[in-house]
């Protein structure tokens, strides 16, 4: 993948295949630890199956080579961009996990601090596949605008997910093997999603139904009876142009499938059409990232927060 970018939020950091000067910073240090697991672990990281004998030996040997560095949204974004390239599917399976013990760490970190752990990653359309991959502990995880494989697959394996929610993606196996049970996942919200395949998914202690879409509006609440209330639907079947659905709030959008009573209470009870709406940037409200995401948090926190026992 050439990854040619001018992003200002990068703040000048120049894409892969220009080196920057960066006198040993946390970012650098950040990047280094980042080929040093594509490296050392990309001919590895099939054995065991990624089970946990390989992951934890990964995890062990994370935790000593951050301890000293910083970790926020800036520095973990700027890594991943600056880090990401052609790589091989093993190579992008070993960065993938590095990325997600990065969530995992600030996350850790930010509860230590009795703080929401909340990351919010856009990537500007260009191809990421696995990242995020197996990340085992966050709060609030968005993700838009990427292209990839397997992106945010296996999310809280062996921990704790809170919401997660992706926007504008395409690829294939998206948020696969996400287990709500196991996770204590709160909610699920993904629109204008391809390659999202529901079959992989377990929810209330049953496994969904096998179903795809090329752009897919997707609401699961971590909630008993899940299977009766959650809203799986096709934004192709409305026959509108972007521009259309552009338009409608989310609400509306969700009235034009004719939800079911059951659907239609846990939609409106969980605030789905004001989080699609903020996802959606539907009427422009919003000029930044981190304003998008202060009022995403707020509604997290408000309605989705966990129990001290989850």
């Amino acid at each position: 993948m050439k990854q040619e970018l001018s992003l200002k939020k990068l703040k000048g950091l120049k894409p892969k295949g220009v080196k920057p000067r960066l006198e040993n910073t946390d970012l650098e240090k950040l990047i280094d630890i980042g080929k040093y697991f594509i490296d050392s672990k990309k001919d590895s990281v099939f054995r065991d199956r990624l089970g946990l004998k390989y992951l934890n030996k990964f995890r062990e040997e994370f935790k000593e080579k951050v301890k000293d560095c910083k970790l926020n949204q800036d520095l973990i974004t700027q890594a991943i961009f600056s880090s990401y390239g052609e790589f091989s599917y093993e190579e992008s399976v070993a960065f993938g996990i590095y990325s997600g013990m990065l969530l995992t760490e600030l996350t850790k970190r930010k509860h230590a601090e009795k703080k929401i752990s909340s990351f919010y990653f856009d990537g500007q359309g260009l191809e990421f596949n696995n990242l995020f991959r197996q990340t085992k502990n966050i709060d609030f995880l968005v993700v838009e605008n990427i292209k990839g494989t397997q992106v945010c697959t296996h999310l809280g394996y062996e921990g704790r997910i809170g919401v997660v929610a992706g926007i504008n993606i395409q690829g294939t196996n998206l948020f696969s093997a996400l287990n709500f049970s196991k996770t204590k996942c709160k909610a699920l919200f993904v629109y204008n999603i391809g390659g999202f395949d529901s079959d992989s998914f377990e929810v209330d202690h049953s496994w969904l139904f096998g179903y795809t879409s090329n752009k897919a509006l997707v609401f699961i609440p971590g909630q008993n009876k899940a299977n009766s209330k959650l809203v799986y639907e096709d934004l192709d079947k409305l026959e509108l142009s972007d521009q259309e659905l552009k338009r409608i709030n989310s609400n509306d959008l969700f009235v034009k499938f004719n939800p079911s009573q059951l659907q239609r209470r846990s939609w409106y009870l969980m605030k789905a059409g004001k989080v699609f709406d903020i996802l959606r940037n539907f009427d422009n409200k919003y000029d930044s990232e981190d304003e998008k995401m202060k009022d995403l948090v707020d509604i997290f926190k408000t309605y989705y927060a966990r129990k001290k026992n989850d």
